[in-house]
């Protein structure tokens, strides 16, 4: 019987490449033009494009009744910024997948903008009129039609504006980053679970106008959230405290955001009333606001193809989870899903969300995108996904999370650049929550916080279930951070930590006691803490611990790229040509 199954199993395969040869043999390309196009016109040339895609609720005539099928093309036009949110109205096939493309018609990647035009900007005219902000004179008066999206968020030429903030940050983009907030005695969070915070110097600049400005907590589980002030008495700053939980083991941290009064410099902004705001601008173009739209769904389609487009302009309210998201699935399970070369820039997700958050996705590839400037955001968020590859991506400015897996199944992140992953609760790579066969390799992560974390599950049912391998990578905390690669416990079991280069500011490597089958092998690092006694069955040897001093003399060799010395790649056990994190080989 072997034989005749084989035959048929043979058959089906070339039946499955000729039905895939024939979808792409009768596959059609149309045309999106958002600025220039009609939904009336036929859409199949350059010449007859459509204003709308396909999916879009917005879509009418024959932009609103095309059928797609496997191998289609949906090309938008370069360097146009299109407006709208697009649900995928159909599945590809296998080897004939529908794209949506925004590289392959002009000299410029298309634009999915997620913000638009407000009513008017004018100088403002007096004091009054501008929220009685001291600096009225710099500031314009802007109308805007508020958006669906619960935060007030503004664009321009150069990229996101910033609320006003006191303390001011040295960054206004890691506008939580509580190093730079006002520091109190524990014993202040008494009154602050009451809804007050004596903070003379707050009052002061407010000047007797707190009354919808925000107070920014640091709170327990290191998280910062936010609290409307209803006012001041004196002193006191007052507001509804809501369930809040700041730390009682160390002191807290506090900042004002959001007044008019505390707009000092170009960039900035202040919503006085429903509608209205107060911005110091610098100059170019008219603002525009975020919408709150997302901008592509998958709606559980399979075989799709996202690529060359340039994502910006995204806003995204606490709490509302599909908010500014660039590509999402919230419906049943998709399969084949590719999102290749895009760039997402310069958005605001106040939710935590990712420009990129899949969740019931298979057989998925993200690759070549680069993301950057994602105000309190992430860069790519998996959650009940499996077969996921993320590979040869550069993520760098992201507020929350560069790369976050939680409950998925055989993924392979490799050959991925990271930087500047600094929030409060961001790391750059972590895998959460119950991941099982996870393959990080050849990744680079400088300048940021916590380069690399994960978790377990919490269960105990034995070695190896997780399966987590994270070999050749350069992991470098920044001065704020612990150790560049660290376990949040709960039970991980299983896991490969083999020729990396490992650097931070206390450890290289921080586990914990409910990690169970580690293996340690070979890596250059800053040593290794664990929070109490150390496991029996762990395997650790040929590591090389190095001091502050070597550290640095090794940063200062990785910063120069190419290759790396002979000695290096010795300790790491790298083969010649083998990948040492992105950015570097063995000779």
């Amino acid at each position: 019987m072997t034989a005749p199954r084989n035959r048929l199993h043979a058959l089906g395969a070339v039946f499955l490449l000729l039905l895939a040869a024939c979808d792409q043999a009768t596959a059609a390309t149309y045309y999106v033009d958002f600025v220039g196009g009609s939904d009336t016109a036929a859409g199949t040339s350059a010449a007859s494009a459509w204003k709308h895609a396909p999916g879009d609720r917005e879509a009418s005539g024959s932009a609103g009744s095309a059928q797609l099928r496997a191998g289609d093309t949906v090309r938008f036009r370069g360097g146009v910024a299109y407006r709208g949110t697009i649900r995928m109205p159909a599945d590809g096939s296998t080897g004939a997948p529908i794209r949506y493309v925004g590289n392959e018609w002009g000299n410029a990647p298309a634009i999915l903008d997620g913000s638009d035009a407000v009513t008017t900007v004018e100088r403002c005219p007096d004091a009054a009129r501008c929220g009685n902000a001291p600096n009225w004179a710099q500031l314009s008066l802007i109308s805007f039609k508020p958006p669906s999206t619960k935060l007030v968020k503004f664009f321009d030429d150069t990229g996101i504006l910033y609320q006003g903030q006191y303390p001011a940050p040295p960054d206004p983009f890691f506008s939580d980053d509580v190093n730079s907030y006002a520091k109190f005695p524990v014993s202040a969070g008494v009154r602050v679970r009451g809804g007050e915070l004596e903070w003379p110097e707050a009052a002061k600049r407010l000047a007797g106008n707190a009354e919808g400005t925000e107070l920014s907590i640091w709170v327990q589980a290191n998280q910062v959230t936010r609290r409307t002030l209803v006012g001041a008495r004196g002193n006191v700053l007052v507001f509804i405290p809501g369930d809040i939980n700041p730390y009682t083991d160390r002191d807290g941290r506090y900042a004002i955001v959001g007044s008019p009064a505390l707009l000092d410099a170009a960039g900035q902004y202040a919503s006085i009333a429903p509608g209205k705001a107060v911005a110091w601008l610098r100059g170019g173009a008219a603002p525009t606001i975020g919408n709150g739209r997302f901008a592509i769904d998958l709606a559980g389609r399979s075989n799709i193809v996202v690529r060359g487009f340039a994502f910006e302009h995204f806003a995204g309210g606490n709490g509302a989870v599909r908010e500014g998201v660039g590509v999402l699935n919230t419906g049943r399970q998709s399969q084949g899903i590719a999102i290749v070369n895009n760039k997402f820039r310069n958005s605001s997700l106040f939710n935590g969300q990712g420009v990129i958050t899949l969740r019931n996705v298979s057989e998925l590839k993200i690759t070549g995108n680069d993301i950057r400037e994602i105000e309190r955001g992430s860069g790519i968020r998996l959650s009940a996904a499996q077969d996921a590859t993320i590979e040869n991506n550069r993520i760098e400015r992201v507020g929350r999370t560069g790369v976050a897996l939680l409950g998925v199944a055989n993924a392979i992140i490799r050959g991925n650049h990271l930087a500047q992953i600094s929030g409060v609760h961001g790391n750059a790579i972590t895998l959460y929550l119950n991941n099982r066969g996870a393959l990080v390799e050849a990744n680079t992560v400088t300048r940021s916080t916590r380069p690399m974390t994960f978790h377990g599950d919490k269960s105990a049912t034995g070695p190896g279930d997780h399966n987590f391998v994270i070999s050749n990578n350069v992991f470098v905390a920044d001065a704020d951070g612990v150790a560049a690669l660290t376990s949040w416990g709960a039970n991980t079991r299983g896991v490969a930590i083999t020729g990396n280069i490992l650097i931070g500011p206390r450890a290289g490597i921080r586990l914990t006691p409910s990690d169970t089958g580690i293996t340690i092998a070979n890596n250059i690092s800053s040593g290794l803490i664990i929070t109490g006694a150390r496991p029996g069955d762990w395997r650790v040897g040929g590591e090389r611990e190095i001091n502050a001093r070597n550290a640095r003399q090794l940063e200062a060799t990785l910063a120069q790229g190419g290759q790396l010395p002979a000695d290096v790649c010795t300790t790491l056990q790298a083969a010649p040509g083998i990948a040492i994190g992105a950015d570097w080989r063995c000779p």
